[in-house]
């Protein structure tokens, strides 16, 4: 194979491997849906967390401490897709409540306060589409 053809081909393969990157990141549709799961608790028996994503860029997140007396942790406020895909949660102040990463169609998961995956632990942060 002559020199040319290697970058040319190089050059194809880079430019596929970029465009799957640009098309891996969430879009509005998919991140419509209602989710649940339980997720962990350090001081009750889990958190049951509801999450409701509508298509006019609107949420409601719901917070139901297992095994307690306290009434739900519900937020709204609105929601967009950053510059990395994350989905993004806003207050109605516009400060973050809490970046996800849409896994797929049927999955999303939650991230830490800087909008990373959650690493060293096997607890779950999941959200499944109900």
């Amino acid at each position: 194979m002559s020199g040319n053809i290697k970058k040319l081909t190089a050059f194809v393969l880079l430019i596929i491997f970029l465009l799957g990157i640009l098309a891996s990141g969430c879009k509005k549709d998919e991140a419509v849906g209602n989710y649940e799961g339980m997720i962990p608790c350090a001081d009750c028996e889990g958190i049951k967390a509801e999450l409701s994503v509508e298509s006019d860029k609107t949420y409601t997140f719901s917070f139901t401490y297992l095994g307690t007396d306290s009434e739900p942790f519900i937020s709204t406020g609105s929601w967009e897709i950053d510059e990395e895909g994350r989905l993004v949660l806003l207050r109605s102040d516009g400060s973050i409540e809490q970046y996800l990463k849409v896994v797929s169609q049927d999955e999303v998961l939650m991230l830490d306060g800087d909008g990373n995956e959650i690493t060293g632990t096997d607890l779950n942060f999941s959200l499944l589409r109900k």
